[in-house]
C-alpha cells in the first residue's frame, strides 16, 4: 500500500464525514460526556494540535472525536492532512493504524479482527480475480489456505491466536445477524458476554451451554482405626466432608463389600493397590446407599 499525503491545510468540519465503519468499530462519541472532557478542555485551550487525516472526498480516516468536538464548539476550521488513496481497503487499513494505539474493549478488538479478516480475504480474491481473468476464470470462493492466511494475518495485528481470531469473528457476526433481526437485547446480552470471556461468547452464539468448572471429588482416605468404618474423608473450601456409612439393611452386595475391605486392609499400605481399592470400594457403598 502506498499512500501519500498533502501538507496540512484548513477545512470546514462541516463538510466532513465520518468513515461509516469507524461508528460499528468503535461506538458513537458523545462530546458532551465526561469521558470526552479532556479532550475538550485542551481543544478549547489550545486548539486542535494534530491534524484530522481525511481522503479527497472529505471522509475522516483518523480524528472522529476531534472533529465532534469541533462541531460541538461550532469552530469554524479544522486542520487536515488528506491522503490521495482511492482503495477502499487501503483506507480501511489506514483507519485501523490510526486507531491501533487507542485503549479498546473486547468487542471493539473482535470487530477490528473481523474486519481485518474481511480485508485480508478481499485482498486474496482480488489477487486471485485478476489471475483469474487473465486465464478467463474469475473467483468466488477462496482456497482455505488463503482464508488462514487472513486469519493468521489478522490474529497477528491483535496479538491473539488464530483460533480466538476466529471465535471473534464468529461472535462479532452472530451479534450484528441478531441486531440485522431486531433482537437487540440478545445482541447486547452477547456483547456483554464477549466483554468477559471470548469462549463463553462464542458457545453462546453456537447455542452450547458454557461448561461449568468441574467441583472436587473428596479423595477417601484409609483410616486403620478398627471402627468399623475403614474410610474418611478430609473436607477441603469446596466440598462439605462426608463419611460414608455402610447400609443398616447388609445384602449380597454390602457383604461382598466388606469382605473386599478386609482383604484389602490386609495388603501393605506402601502398596498402590490398597488404596485405590479402598476408594473404589468406598464409592460403591456410598452410590449404593
Amino acid at each position: 500500500m502506498t499512500t501519500a499525503f498533502t501538507v496540512a491545510h484548513m477545512r470546514d468540519p462541516k463538510r466532513l464525514k465520518p468513515h461509516p465503519e469507524n461508528e460499528r468499530l468503535y461506538g458513537t462519541f458523545d462530546p458532551d460526556s465526561d469521558a470526552a472532557t479532556d479532550l475538550r478542555e485542551s481543544i478549547e485551550a489550545c486548539g486542535i494540535q494534530e491534524a484530522l487525516v481525511i481522503t479527497t472526498d472529505g471522509t475522516i480516516i483518523s480524528g472522529h472525536k476531534r472533529c465532534a468536538i469541533a462541531l460541538a464548539l461550532d469552530l469554524s476550521e479544522v486542520p487536515v492532512t488528506v491522503t490521495d488513496t482511492a482503495d477502499d481497503l487501503d483506507v480501511l487499513t489506514l483507519l485501523l493504524a490510526h486507531n491501533a494505539r487507542v485503549p479498546k474493549s473486547k468487542p471493539q478488538i473482535a470487530r477490528e479482527v473481523a474486519l481485518r479478516m474481511d480485508i485480508e480475504k478481499e485482498r486474496a480474491r482480488r489477487r486471485m480475480s485478476e489471475g483469474g481473468k487473465r486465464k478467463g476464470e474469475g473467483v468466488e470462493n477462496l482456497p482455505p489456505l488463503e482464508t488462514s492466511k487472513a486469519r493468521d494475518a489478522a490474529a497477528k495485528a491483535a496479538g491473539v491466536s488464530g483460533r480466538t481470531a476466529e471465535k471473534m469473528a464468529a461472535v462479532v457476526g452472530e451479534i450484528d445477524a441478531l441486531k440485522d433481526k431486531g433482537e437487540t437485547d440478545k445482541a447486547q446480552d452477547l456483547e456483554d458476554t464477549l466483554s468477559k470471556s471470548v469462549d463463553a461468547a462464542y458457545k453462546k452464539a453456537k447455542g452450547k451451554p458454557a461448561k461449568l468448572k468441574p467441583v472436587p471429588e473428596p479423595e477417601p482416605a484409609v483410616d486403620d482405626d478398627d471402627d468399623g468404618n475403614p474410610f474418611a474423608y478430609e473436607a477441603d473450601d469446596t466440598v462439605e466432608a462426608a463419611k460414608p456409612e455402610v447400609p443398616k439393611r447388609r445384602g449380597v452386595g454390602i457383604e461382598r463389600a466388606c469382605d473386599a475391605i478386609k482383604i484389602l486392609r490386609s495388603i501393605p499400605r506402601s502398596d498402590g493397590l490398597r488404596s485405590d481399592g479402598l476408594k473404589q470400594v468406598a464409592r460403591w457403598i456410598e452410590l449404593n446407599k
